[in-house]
């Protein structure tokens, strides 16, 4: 494509506009930067990743945007933990149920996490391969 670098596929292209779309509209509305977000991504499939390290890949533009973000403003060590639940009946079977939780370490770097621990943007990843309406509000599964 025009105006593109030779590096960039069409397939990074691809999975990094889902990432960059929400970031945008969340930038649109204007949310407190340290606040914890809440996101649905209603109708997700493999597309959105096959495994913990694919969905963390396919947004990682969202999660340094929340980062920055929170940065940007913050007077102390708190991160933001965003909450990505993907939800669909096409979420491939080994994902539904899971409840997965990581910090952002750097760019496409990732750390997971058994608790509190960790710097950087925390990030939650329930998977749900139910339909929207038969997804707990509360949670995911």
């Amino acid at each position: 494509s025009e105006g593109w670098p030779a590096s960039v596929t069409p397939r990074q292209t691809l999975e990094a506009s889902r990432a960059r779309t929400i970031a945008a509209a969340l930038d649109a509305l204007r949310p407190e930067p340290h606040v914890d977000w809440r996101i649905h991504v209603v109708g997700a499939d493999h597309r959105e990743g096959s495994s913990p390290e694919a969905n963390l890949l396919a947004f990682d533009a969202l999660f340094g945007w929340a980062e920055a973000r929170a940065e940007a403003v913050a007077t102390s060590n708190a991160h933001p933990t965003v909450e990505l639940s993907l939800i669909g009946p096409n979420v491939p079977a080994q994902l539904h149920g899971s409840d997965l939780r990581f910090s952002r370490a750097g760019e496409k770097s990732y750390v997971g996490l058994t608790g509190e621990g960790g710097k950087g943007c925390k990030i939650r990843l329930p998977h749900s391969a139910q339909l929207y309406h038969e997804v707990a509000l509360d949670g995911v599964g």
